[in-house]
């Protein structure tokens, strides 16, 4: 990216050229300047640093305290800044460039300070780490990507990166570095939960999660308006200190459940009732029935009622929810049944993707 262009793909190449006109500016941020950088980093630069691009000479690169190279100048003016995740937050502040590539997942301030030095000339983030940590990289960038064209991922797992060889512009090149017989021995001390990052390039934290099978490349989908045969029902979970939330799901005639819409609200309980009467009126549907959460029937201390005759009042019965069961674990595992492919490649729940 520092000259420019990229020089293993042919000229004709739509992408030979880069977005950014020379000089550019890079940042490459890594975890620490003695294993990391020193001993990755660096030593990729030389193996790959076209020598007829780089005037190798006393300076340049540049060296830290540590000895270690931190700062190249292309012969094109072009510069590759090396920094480490050890450094101040502060230290990331005050630059502009056009490019931040973080190998390994990086703090968030660090991230935050240098995505800022990306503004004035519309710079790109890069990232590629094995995501054993920084849980908010997925909450906050990867599932963006579901609705932001300038965000985009690829997951790799680790027999991508096998020993084989590939077509290049009609020649067979060499690709990979890795053996099945040396994955095989290391596979076999790792735990399942590390298996998710370390073998299929799946984020660590998400290995805690209750349920594992779901996947939003899968189970989001586009909102389409079911059709008028299908059955629809609702379910009410009425917390008492966070958002009360009503999920609205259609079933098709194979057995296929969408979850078409939802409500959240702080309001009282007539403001989910009037909600609920106009999602059934918007999409014009009778719920086979309505479930709402247990707690539901629990007397309040003072008034004596319960939230669940408060929804059969305030609706005038048109909202008669039954109670749901108190098996919190046959749930999940009825769910997980359902999130998991059953057949020709379809699962059993579908969220549409106008759904939290």
């Amino acid at each position: 990216m520092a000259l420019g262009r990229r020089p293993y793909l042919q000229k004709s190449d739509c992408d030979y050229k880069t977005q950014f006109k020379t000089p550019i500016k890079i940042r490459i941020v890594g975890e620490d300047f003695g294993k990391h950088i020193g001993g990755v980093i660096v030593p990729l630069l030389y193996e790959w640093i076209p020598r007829s691009e780089f005037t190798f000479k006393e300076g340049n690169p540049k060296k830290n305290q540590q000895g270690i190279p931190v700062f190249w100048t292309f012969n094109n003016g072009s510069t590759i800044e090396l920094l480490s995740y050890e450094q101040d937050t502060d230290f990331f502040e005050g630059w502009d460039g056009q490019i931040v590539h973080f190998d390994e997942p990086p703090p968030r301030d660090i991230y935050i300070a240098c995505k800022r030095g990306l503004i004035v000339k519309s710079g790109i983030c890069m990232f590629s780490m094995t995501p054993l940590k920084e849980p908010w990289i997925y909450d906050q960038i990867v599932l963006r990507s579901e609705t932001d064209e300038s965000v985009f991922f690829i997951i790799s797992e680790i027999r991508d990166n096998l020993i084989h060889e590939r077509e290049w512009y009609g020649k067979k090149v060499p690709c990979g570095a890795l053996t099945e017989e040396s994955i095989i021995r290391f596979e076999a001390d790792l735990t399942d939960d590390e298996k998710e990052a370390r073998i299929r390039g799946r984020f660590m934290h998400l290995s805690g999660l209750v349920y594992k099978e779901f996947n939003p490349q899968t189970h989001r989908i586009p909102w389409f308006m079911p059709r008028g045969e299908w059955t629809w029902y609702e379910a009410i979970d009425p917390h008492p200190r966070k958002e009360k939330a009503v999920t609205i799901m259609a079933i098709a005639e194979d057995d296929t459940k969408y979850i078409v819409d939802e409500i959240w609200s702080k309001g009282l309980v007539k403001d989910i009732v009037q909600a609920i009467l106009q999602k059934r009126k918007d999409y014009g549907y009778i719920p086979k029935f309505t479930l709402i959460d247990p707690l539901a029937v629990a007397p309040d201390q003072i008034s004596n009622t319960t939230v669940l005759n408060e929804y059969i009042n305030e609706s005038g019965n048109k909202i008669y929810p039954l109670v749901g069961s108190k098996d919190r674990n046959r749930g999940i595992d009825l769910l997980k049944k359902e999130l998991s492919i059953k057949y020709a490649d379809k699962a059993g729940i579908y969220i549409m993707e106008n759904c939290r």
